[in-house]
């Protein structure tokens, strides 16, 4: 399969096509009460969850698709939410570059598009990269701090 919808797994690569399905034996059993319990030889209603590869769909969501599409029409459409996105990260990154150390080094270290965009007179258009911001935090020399540490 190329689509992966979650499921029960012992790892997943975010930037590869590599996925380790968990062992139906490294988890453990829960029963399942149905009208066919005891009919059947071995589980008897048990049901390995290793084995519910990729989860529920949420089928009752379809409900909400009409509230969530006049939610968008009252916000002005998805390209003023893409405006305003990009106004928000452009706000972000000038205040990140204006963050430093007292030996004058960066504290946030920026990374793809924004790092290079240089901020003009026009505001927002057609050039501005989009609303993700890639940053690490960084050390007075340098050094990026861990998620664990911020």
């Amino acid at each position: 399969k190329h689509y992966f919808g979650g499921g029960s797994v012992d790892l997943v690569l975010p930037k590869r096509d590599f996925t380790v399905h968990r062992h139906a034996k490294s988890v453990r059993t829960t029963h399942v009460h149905t009208k066919f319990d005891g009919l059947f030889e071995g589980n008897r209603g048990h049901v390995e969850l290793g084995t519910l590869s990729h989860g529920t769909e949420h089928f009752r969501g379809i409900a909400d698709l009409a509230a969530g599409f006049q939610e968008i029409a009252d916000l002005g459409g998805m390209k003023a939410i893409s405006s305003h996105s990009t106004c928000l990260a452009a706000e972000r990154v000038r205040r990140f570059r204006r963050l430093v150390h007292d030996n004058n080094t960066s504290v946030v270290q920026i990374y793809g598009q924004w790092n290079y965009f240089q901020f003009g007179t026009k505001g927002i258009d057609e050039r501005t990269p989009g609303p993700t911001v890639a940053f690490n935090i960084t050390d007075r020399d340098g050094a990026i701090i861990g998620y664990d540490e911020v």
